[in-house]
């Protein structure tokens, strides 16, 4: 039995996920029952749960998502409904892309790692620029009947960010030095900014 998957965690924000994967008709899947699931995909499970980063594990030939509370607040308004869905149902605009990265891992046994990717998701009904690296992590061809990938996601749109406003500041003090007076000023300020919005863009 694997009811103990689900058992209190002492954390109340785990415990209401766990009570959402729960509920998932998991035997309509290609995994089964929850029950039914071998002992390898429960190791997995009971550790992208206590992970503080995002994860996720692709799982069968659907390409079910199983992800922890990280990557739920990552994807925003797209949860809870994603738990144990087909990754081309909830992601029909990245699908292919994320296909073709998760076949590079399956395909070398080895793990996969994109750098810098940047997404546009929905957060609190904003559309936002989201900079993430990803790491795509096979499962073992030894695994039998399971297959998959577990894929951990790092958030770097903080650092991006912080270093898009260094390098604008560093623009825009090259620009103050060139000018002569208030109005070349300004025109050499917009000039740099808008070089940068170009290039960013």
């Amino acid at each position: 039995m694997a009811s103990h998957i689900f058992e209190p965690s002492g954390s109340l924000e785990t415990d209401a996920h766990l009570r959402l994967i729960q509920k998932v008709d998991w035997a309509t899947t290609s995994l089964g029952p929850v029950d039914d699931w071998p002992p390898e995909l429960l190791l997995l499970f009971h550790l992208i749960i206590l992970d503080p980063q995002p994860r996720i594990l692709v799982l069968g030939p659907e390409y079910l998502l199983l992800y922890n509370e990280a990557y739920a607040e990552f994807i925003g308004e797209k949860h809870p409904a994603a738990i144990g869905r087909p990754m081309q149902i909830v992601f029909p605009d990245t699908y292919e892309l994320a296909i073709s990265d998760l076949d590079k891992a399956s395909a070398t046994g080895r793990p996969y790692i994109k750098r810098d990717i940047c997404l546009p998701l929905m957060r609190g009904g904003r559309l936002l620029e989201i900079h993430m690296s990803w790491v795509f992590v096979p499962f073992p061809k030894k695994s039998g009947s399971l297959t998959g990938t577990s894929v951990i996601l790092r958030d770097e749109t903080e650092k991006r960010l912080s270093d898009r406003r260094h390098e604008t500041y560093q623009s825009l003090g090259s620009s103050v030095n060139l000018a002569t007076d208030m109005s070349s000023l300004w025109d050499t300020i917009l000039e740099s900014l808008s070089k940068r919005y170009v290039r960013k863009g």
